[in-house]
């Protein structure tokens, strides 16, 4: 019987099915000013996807929000790649550092775009009604023993006292996860793995429009 644990592993079927008929549409010749990104950051896209799932069947709260944490990095810089029109130059200094740069007008020179930075472009592909902001800071919040680490099983919108919380912490590897605390990071990765796809499609349909011939 289909479990929730199962939603993730189908999605990552149709992000690859996806990123095939990408490379498809130029008989899999690799252009390097198209999937410096895209590829690299959506095969790093499902790999975190699958660590949140096998994360949360594991009962590890820790490692899940590690990893939503870089599947919304990684959603935030192909959506960047996406809208920002890097000229060669910008893809050359990305091929050197391994950063994202962005031009910074003030100072007339790269810079790299920061993690955070990047959640506000995740954020154009997602669901409005979602705070990815505030989802990426209780991700950040946990991951660096800050005080919300302390009370971490409150979820995304925490509820009860400071005591209340620290009670259902149980130490080690394995948390007690509350199914529909579950339920809701599946469905965030769901929406995640959803605007993946727009940004994969919409660079499909751009390679049909480059690949088609002008009329004479």
């Amino acid at each position: 019987m289909p479990t929730i644990y199962d939603i993730l592993p189908s999605l990552e079927d149709r992000i690859l099915s996806l990123l095939h008929d990408f490379m498809a549409e130029d008989g899999g010749a690799f252009h390097t000013w198209e999937v410096a990104v895209l590829l690299p950051g959506s095969n790093g896209f499902v790999h975190f996807m699958a660590g949140v799932n096998l994360s949360l069947k594991n009962g590890n709260y820790v490692s899940s929000m590690a990893n939503l944490r870089g599947m919304i990095e990684v959603l935030g810089a192909v959506v960047y790649d996406g809208t920002a029109s890097l000229p060669k130059e910008g893809y050359d200094r990305f091929l050197k550092t391994g950063r994202l740069p962005k031009w910074d007008e003030e100072a007339q020179k790269w810079i790299d775009l920061g993690p955070r930075e990047s959640v506000k472009y995740a954020q154009m592909v997602v669901d409005a009604k979602t705070n990815l902001k505030k989802i990426y800071d209780d991700c950040c919040d946990l991951l660096h023993f800050s005080s919300i680490h302390m009370s971490f099983m409150g979820g995304f919108e925490q509820q009860g006292s400071l005591v209340e919380r620290l009670a259902k912490i149980k130490i080690g590897s394995k948390d007690q996860i509350p199914i529909k605390l579950q339920r809701d990071m599946i469905d965030l990765c769901a929406e995640l793995a959803t605007g993946l796809g727009k940004c994969i499609t919409l660079g499909i349909e751009e390679k049909k429009k480059r690949n088609t011939p002008k009329p004479s």
